[in-house]
């Protein structure tokens, strides 16, 4: 995939790519282990609506660590940075763990135009992790260990690239068989080009332990997501593993402003599962918006 990259220093490089369309921007920011690639087959859909931005985190895709932090709050401040990098208001979307800086950046009061929140990580529903798969949760948990969780990365790593993703999609999607073979390709020769570098293990490692340590202060989250003062788009796929449906209904519960939309048969990345359904939600949320200011 031959994408428009460019980098801007924000106490450190930061990698982005210009994906299309023009007018307001549209800054589009990745989930834990993610990177640009995540926004590609919705870029030209979204490229109707305005200039749509994607960007690599520091220690992830193609921004390197570069001696900085990868805990919630500090990738919070570089998103911070690069909004205003990028100049207007946005509309900011967020994925997963991206959900959650951006849920950070807006609790903060960062001028936005619009937020909108794909399966962003959030606090399990009480009692659901005793539905949770055994091995699935032991896992889990071995990897929040230190020096566990960098083993457990290690022999990660020594398989080939194409088991691995093969891996993550299975765990990321409903059904795989959806994305496009060019997609899959790029992220497999991304991660084949990031898998013998030290810091990717370290980037990722020191975020699924700032992620899972601020999805336990349940009312810290809660104050955060009260916080909120811009129109809020909630997008959950129905089959998603990783973020319970529950968990984005009890945030909907809480703030009845917000939007709650549902796409049935698609897991955690519907942007790339889906990415139609999600235009769809996108128009029929800006359509009503637009009814209820006429």
């Amino acid at each position: 995939m031959q994408l428009d990259l460019r980098t801007v220093d924000l106490g450190g490089p930061v990698t982005y790519a210009e994906l299309g369309g023009r007018g307001r921007p549209i800054v589009c920011v990745h989930g834990l282990g993610g990177n640009i690639l995540n926004w590609v087959v919705l870029a030209p859909l979204l490229g109707r609506l305005g200039r749509v931005v994607a960007l690599d985190l520091p220690g992830f895709g193609r921004s390197p660590l570069a001696g900085r932090s990868t805990r919630i709050g500090d990738q919070a401040r570089v998103l911070a940075r690069f909004l205003g990098h990028v100049g207007q208001p946005a509309m900011l979307l967020g994925s997963s763990m991206g959900g959650l800086i951006a849920l950070q950046v807006a609790a903060a009061q960062v001028a936005l135009e619009r937020l909108v929140l794909l399966a962003p990580a959030q606090p399990p529903p009480r009692g659901i992790l005793r539905q949770t798969p055994p091995a699935m949760l032991a896992r889990g948990l071995m990897a929040l260990l230190p020096g566990v969780g960098e083993l457990m990365w290690r022999g990660a790593m020594r398989r080939p690239a194409e088991e691995q993703l093969a891996a993550t999609m299975r765990l990321v999607c409903h059904q795989p068989s959806r994305l496009p073979a060019a997609l899959l390709e790029a992220q497999r020769a991304l991660l084949a080009e990031r898998a013998p570098r030290p810091e990717s293990g370290t980037a990722f490692l020191q975020a699924t332990r700032s992620v899972a340590l601020t999805l336990l202060q349940r009312r810290r989250y809660a104050d955060m997501v009260a916080a909120v003062r811009v129109p809020t788009l909630l997008i959950q796929g129905v089959q998603d593993k990783l973020v319970s449906v529950e968990a984005s209904r009890a945030m909907a519960r809480a703030r009845p402003d917000f939007t709650l939309h549902e796409i049935d048969d698609v897991g955690h990345v519907p942007q790339m599962e889906l990415p139609a359904a999600v235009m769809a939600a996108l128009d029929a949320w800006l359509g009503a918006a637009a009814l209820a200011a006429a």
